[in-house]
């Protein structure tokens, strides 16, 4: 994992000394670099901040850029692009509903004056309040699924908990993260069958 990261960062092991070696911990990276028994090395940016904050680290003496797999920038552009990529096709999905709306509502309130919000209100969301909410909580269901997937595989995510857990061999924390995933799972479910009986 970390020498996957060094050649994201456009850091090539083959170029150092040595060989690539694994600290035990991001602290023990930092630790390794002041004494100048690493020569690079991939860092959580939540630690390295931590560490810098609390004046534990000598910047100018270790040379490693932080990276990340799950924070930092990296991980915020991970979640920037899956949320524009869930926004988009909930957009999708509710002007598919619109389209095959009952158009006269929405035409007579415009016959009568009204404007583009009192039309929308009055004269769409009532037949389309209970799809719209229906397919938002879908989007929240996979959204959180996709979570769990992006996160086992090293970016930001409900999976890097559910990772870290694996790779620690705790498998109590990992039942309670599944049961966790499970229960939220079902409560959208739940929340979804409740909201589209009250716009009934």
């Amino acid at each position: 994992m970390p020498t996957y990261f060094l050649e994201q960062a456009g850091v090539r092991p083959e170029d150092f000394a040595g060989e690539s070696g694994y600290s035990g911990s991001h602290d023990k990276t930092i630790d390794l670099l002041e004494a100048g028994t690493f020569e690079a090395g991939v860092l959580n940016e939540q630690v390295w901040d931590a560490r810098v904050e609390a004046g534990t680290v000598d910047e100018s003496r270790v040379p490693a850029t932080p990276l990340t797999g799950g924070g930092g920038a990296a991980g915020r552009h991970c979640r920037r692009r899956r949320q524009v990529y869930n926004l988009a096709i909930l957009g999708r999905l509710m002007a598919e509903v619109v389209e095959n709306l009952d158009r006269r509502p929405a035409d007579a309130l415009r016959a009568l004056g009204a404007r583009s919000p009192h039309v929308f209100v009055y004269g769409i969301l009532p037949q389309a309040g209970a799809r719209f909410s229906a397919y938002a909580l879908y989007r929240w269901e996979v959204a959180l699924r996709e979570t769990v997937i992006v996160g086992v595989v090293g970016a930001a995510g409900l999976g890097r908990l559910l990772g870290e857990r694996l790779a620690a061999f705790d498998h109590g924390a990992v039942l309670t993260v599944v049961l966790a995933l499970i229960a939220l799972s079902i409560l959208v479910d739940v929340l979804s069958a409740g909201f589209r009986r009250s716009l009934r």
